[in-house]
Parts: C-alpha cells; sequence; structure tokens
C-alpha cells in the first residue's frame, strides 16, 4: 500500500533506468542526460521550481533503492526531471561536461536564487517495487488521455477559459447573458452553440469597437466606453442574439470586411460621436481614463545577438526540433548568419509538419502530397484563425511570407541562400523574421 514520507534530497536518486533515455551507469551521468537532451526545457523548470516551489498537486513517486548499502535511499520513478532539476539547483556543476558554458553560468545564477530560500526535503509517495502498481499510475501520467482515464488535454477554448477568466471581453458575454440583454430565443439557442470565440472576433476589431462606442486597452484587459453601460450591454445583447442565429456562423465574420458589415447590420450605421470614455463598471468617473499613449517602436536591444530572444522559453518534446530550438537560441547570428539563415527555415518548415501529423486531419482545406513549406503554413495559419488561436494581426506576417516570393520560405530565396555566391542573409532581418512569426511558432507548440 503506498503511503506518505517526507525525505531529504540526498535520499532520493534519480533513476538509472528512466524511460526518457537509455540506461546510465551513475545517478550523475542520468542527471547530465537530461540536462543535455533537453538544456532549455530543465532550465526553464528549476526556474520555475527556484520562483514558486514544487507542484503540490503532483507528488513524486518512489520505490526503496535495495542496490545500495544505505539505510535510506529511494529510487525515483516518477518526477525525475524535477528531482534533477533540484539536484543542479543544489549543486550545478553536476552539469559540466554535459552543458555548454553559457548553460552552467545560468544554473550557476539559478543555484544562487534557490540557495536564498532551499527545498531540502520533498513530501513523497513511497511504493512497493514488488506490487508494481506504480507503473499503472506512471503509464497514465505520460501516455495521453487513454480514452480519458489518463489526463484529458484542455482544448484552446478551454485554455482560454482559463487564461481569460477575468478578461473584460468575456465579462461583457457573460453580465449580457446574465442581466437578460439577450432575447429568450438567443438564450434558448445558447445552450446547444459555442459562439464564444466568434464573438470575442467580432468585439476584439478596433474598427467594430469604433461603431460600438468602446475600447480595449493594454493588450485587452482594460475596457473603457463612451456610452453608459447599459447601453454598452444592450450592444452586445443584440450582437449575441445574431451570432446565435442558425444563419449566422465564423464565415460571416471572418474577415475585417464581413465584420464590418456584419455589425452595421446588427447596429446600424450610426457611430457615438466622440467623448470622454470612462472604464466599464465605473461610469461614475471617479477614476478618469488614462488618455491613449501613442503607441512608440521600442528599439531593438543591443544585447540581443540570437534570433529568439533570451527570455523566450519553448516547451518542444520532439528531440530533433528541440536541438534545432536551442541552437536558434544560442547561434550568434551576427556572426554566423548564414546558418542562421538555414536553421530557421529548417526549425520552421520541422514545427509545421508536425503540427499538421497532429491536427492536419481537421482542417478545413486539407494538405496535399505535393504542398511545400508556402501552402503549409498559409493552411496552417488559416486552421488556428479558425480555432481562434490566432488572431488576424497575428496571421497576417504569416501570409505575407506566403505569397511573398522574396521570402526566406520562397525557394527561390531559399536556394540562393544555399546556391547563390552573391545572397546574404541580414542578421537584422532574420531577428525580424523570427519576431511577426513568434506568435505563430507559440501555437505549434502550444
Amino acid at each position: 500500500m503506498p503511503y506518505r514520507k517526507r525525505l531529504s534530497l540526498n535520499e532520493l536518486y534519480v533513476d538509472k533506468a528512466n524511460p526518457r533515455m537509455e540506461r546510465k551507469e551513475s545517478e550523475r551521468a542520468a542527471i547530465q542526460a537530461l540536462a543535455s537532451s533537453q538544456p532549455s526545457k530543465l532550465k526553464a523548470l528549476a526556474a520555475d521550481i527556484a520562483d514558486s516551489g514544487l507542484d503540490p498537486m503532483h507528488s513524486i513517486g518512489v520505490i526503496p533503492d535495495t542496490s545500495v548499502d544505505v539505510k535510506d535511499a529511494y529510487v525515483v520513478v516518477e518526477g525525475n526531471r524535477r528531482v534533477s532539476a533540484l539536484k543542479l539547483l543544489e549543486t550545478p556543476m553536476l552539469a559540466e561536461g554535459a552543458v555548454s558554458d553559457g548553460m552552467l553560468k545560468e544554473w550557476s545564477k539559478l543555484s544562487n536564487q534557490f540557495h536564498k530560500a532551499p527545498i531540502t526535503s520533498i513530501e513523497v509517495i513511497v511504493f512497493d517495487p514488488s506490487e508494481d502498481d506504480y507503473r499503472h499510475w506512471i503509464r497514465l501520467r505520460h501516455t495521453g488521455e487513454n480514452d480519458g482515464v489518463g489526463v484529458v488535454k484542455w482544448s484552446p477554448e478551454m485554455q482560454r477559459r482559463f487564461d481569460n477568466e477575468k478578461s473584460p471581453v468575456l465579462q461583457l458575454y457573460r453580465r449580457a447573458i446574465d442581466e437578460e440583454y439577450v432575447s429568450e430565443a438567443a438564450r434558448a439557442r445558447l445552450s446547444q452553440s459555442r459562439i464564444f470565440t466568434t464573438f470575442e472576433r467580432v468585439v476584439e476589431d478596433p474598427e467594430v469597437q469604433k461603431r460600438i462606442g468602446m475600447e480595449l486597452r493594454n493588450n485587452g484587459t482594460e475596457l473603457y466606453s463612451v456610452v453608459p453601460d447599459k447601453t454598452l450591454l444592450g450592444k452586445m445583447g443584440k450582437i449575441i442574439d445574431r451570432l446565435t442565429d442558425p444563419k449566422v456562423n465564423v464565415g460571416n465574420v471572418y474577415h475585417k470586411q464581413d465584420r464590418e458589415s456584419f455589425i452595421v447590420g446588427v447596429l446600424g450605421k450610426n457611430v457615438p460621436k466622440p467623448g470622454k470614455m470612462h472604464a466599464f463598471g465605473n461610469e461614475d468617473g471617479k477614476k478618469a481614463a488614462p488618455a491613449k499613449k501613442s503607441a512608440k517602436r521600442k528599439k531593438p536591444t543591443r544585447e540581443r545577438t540570437t534570433i529568439v530572444p533570451d527570455d523566450f522559453v519553448l516547451s518542444i518534446p520532439q528531440a530533433r526540433i528541440n536541438d534545432l530550438y536551442d541552437e536558434l537560441k544560442r547561434l550568434n547570428v551576427n556572426d554566423f548568419p548564414n546558418a542562421a539563415a538555414a536553421l530557421i527555415r529548417i526549425f520552421v518548415e520541422l514545427s509545421v509538419e508536425e503540427y499538421i501529423e497532429a491536427n492536419g486531419s481537421n482542417y478545413a482545406t486539407p494538405v496535399r502530397t505535393g504542398d511545400g513549406i508556402k501552402e503549409k503554413l498559409k493552411k496552417t495559419a488559416r486552421y488556428m484563425q479558425d480555432e481562434g488561436d490566432m488572431s488576424e494581426e497575428e496571421a497576417r506576417p504569416i501570409y505575407r511570407y506566403s505569397d511573398d516570393t522574396d521570402s526566406m520560405f520562397s525557394k527561390k530565396t531559399f536556394n540562393a541562400y544555399i546556391h547563390d555566391r552573391t545572397s546574404h542573409p541580414a542578421p537584422g532581418d532574420l531577428k525580424l523574421v523570427w519576431n511577426s512569426l513568434q506568435p505563430f511558432i507559440v501555437q505549434l507548440w502550444s
């Protein structure tokens, strides 16, 4: 029967036969294998542990270690990455020889942070190795949904509900329904209609906001309105009413011009007169709405010498593609622009292929055998838009690169990089390519 026990870190041994790697001869070799095979991911995990501690929702599982002549010794059967991260935070030099010098310095910085409030003991679940029941739970934890028995992954809409629980758009949607600004017929249809992502698509359009008399600010986290709150909620009710009409679907509001036609059809041609805006829910004006500042273009930082920004972290389970990503984070693009150009092209292409393998069967426009990278990019971006995972603004660079015969994703340009002695990719251009593709890349691996 499994039981809980608090153990010191020294009593825990990383599994030398961890399924993530080939069997190793020593615990240090096992830790180094994890550190070298997923350097960015393990460091990201360690940084989170240093900031927030161990995840209390997922226990570490162990069995007594009978292979060593030590009274209290336990092999980790579940949680080897977490225990490895802890041991590296405690002693960064365990990774020496397995990671780059730069990565070793980053581990040392994290270690300094960790030792300000170190974790010296952990509550674990101890299993009886003779009963073998722990294997059942490990298998469920690491092999997907298993028809609902394992961890069922959230859909993009579920993630959005969790992340945007306090988003003003969601609050508008809920209040319009709860406060009965929506017709009875529409309320009845809502139980069978999933329209929130379509509602979001409409309301987040800046031109639609002008016609409504509202404005989303600070990356959509704050809502201001020039019309009274009740008037605004009434308009939301009319939009929801129309979206629940069986004859209306996302195709009616897919493009910008479609959304403009839609909102005119719902609210008419009259546009609220410009005036002083108030924060939604604060009509009395006790807090004046801050003046909207014109966006200033940020100057590129001098320190950035890589294609991928230092503070950008991505979790990539596919080993080869993760290696490419790690190289993109470490390769100095100013010194090696030719290698960087080839590397980013290969990374994006393989990432898209991996995404298509997982999701391609759901594309409205199927990916065909003869499709090149440009077509695959377009079809993938279109699918992400359809799913509500990416806005039109975020998808626009993908369509631009796909249609531009001089972009690095065109056959002509890429062949020139490889075969033309006079072609020289510019480091600055490569960084800009990454900047514009970053939202797309995040979705490829979310």
